[in-house]
């Protein structure tokens, strides 16, 4: 995140000017490793590189689920929320649009909404190669796998990563204690019932027994599917929150959906992926 408030405060600061090399040293201080890209910038010095940055710098998927991180400078100063297509804009006069192919699968990865621009891009930058393994490819790159799992749904029946091959499955990691979590249970109800047939829906209580969790469903009248965690299940989805909401895709990769977003328009996007 410090490099990250580093390069907004660089473009509120310096918005029109090239970067020079103090704010190189520095970031390179702040971030080893960047170097590739100042030589790049440098080696091509009309290309406007801070949008190039910016747009790398942009927040990512771990950012969105915490608003707080990210928003403060865009809210009460003039910067943007995401910079990506104005990166894009650039290459696209300067005739470079390949070179953000790979920057905008992972993109599209992030936001699901612009996986038919990067479809539109892949088509006409790589003409008759396979867009499908192409994606898989950078899914493989940029998120992780479903782990290995075996729970038990409050009627017995068996739940885990077996249950989950070559499907849509949508998790939601929660408590009775948790009050975001009970406030948001209507809609989670709604949800399945508009999206249970079409998924695989669960919902894992965390921290909780048996009987309080039976309880609370009976008592606020909701049939969502519930399954009592082993303690290890959310260490292995790396659940470090409350609520989580996790949406698994069926080559088996999986996203957290970033809290205060709409499930339901989340996984109508995501279902765009082609498998």
């Amino acid at each position: 995140m410090k490099s990250k408030l580093f390069y907004w405060l660089l473009l509120l600061y310096f918005p029109s000017v090239s970067i020079c090399t103090a704010q190189t040293s520095l970031f390179l201080q702040l971030v080893p490793g960047q170097k590739f890209q100042y030589e790049w910038i440098e080696q091509n010095t009309s290309f406007p590189g801070e949008r190039y940055l910016a747009s790398s710098y942009s927040p990512d998927r771990a950012d969105r689920s915490r608003p707080y991180t990210y928003g403060y400078e865009r809210l009460f100063l003039n910067g943007k929320e995401e910079y990506t297509p104005a990166y894009f804009d650039i290459l696209t006069q300067v005739g470079q649009k390949s070179k953000f192919l790979t920057s905008m699968a992972e993109l599209a990865i992030n936001q699901p909404g612009y996986y038919p621009k990067l479809k539109a891009l892949f088509e006409e930058t790589r003409p008759g190669q396979d867009f499908r393994q192409f994606f898989h490819q950078a899914l493989d790159e940029y998120l992780p796998k479903i782990p290995e799992f075996q729970l038990e749904d409050l009627q017995g029946n068996a739940f885990g990563s077996q249950s989950l091959a070559q499907k849509w499955a949508f998790i939601d990691f929660w408590g009775t204690w948790c009050r975001p979590c009970v406030a948001e249970m209507p809609k989670l109800q709604e949800l399945y019932e508009q999206e249970g047939e079409n998924l695989t829906f669960m919902t894992i209580a965390y921290r909780d027994n048996r009987e309080a969790v039976l309880n609370f469903m009976n008592r606020r009248g909701y049939s969502l599917p519930v399954c009592m965690s082993d303690g290890q299940v959310e260490g292995l989805f790396g659940v470090n929150s409350y609520p989580t909401k996790v949406l698994i895709m069926p080559s088996g990769h999986y996203v957290k959906i970033p809290f205060g977003s709409s499930s339901k328009e989340q996984i109508a996007q995501y279902r765009q992926f082609e498998f």
